[in-house]
């Protein structure tokens, strides 16, 4: 497709299907179309399927894990005797 052309889908419907084996079963039956799945014992299947292309890609999050350093006002310990906030201890 071109910049300025239509594009050849005129309708996308989203559809929740929490559980990953309907969802499988959804693809592989083809009742639907693209499929968002976690990597299981299943890719191997759905990897040998003709008509199915997997992509595979990084996550998009990012975790960071960090210190509540707070002596006073730490959410995780009230009663003010919070273990990290002594530079020891970390």
């Amino acid at each position: 497709m071109n910049i300025g052309e239509e594009p050849e889908v005129k309708t996308v419907v989203f559809r929740v299907i929490e559980d990953d084996d309907q969802r499988v079963n959804a693809l592989l039956s083809g009742s639907i179309d693209v499929a968002e799945y976690n990597i299981d014992d299943r890719i191997d299947q759905l990897q040998q399927e003709r008509n199915i292309f997997v992509a595979a890609y990084p996550p998009l999050s990012t975790y960071i894990i960090g210190f509540d350093t707070r002596e006073n006002g730490s959410y995780g310990f009230p009663d003010g005797m919070n273990p990290t906030a002594d530079p020891r201890v970390r």
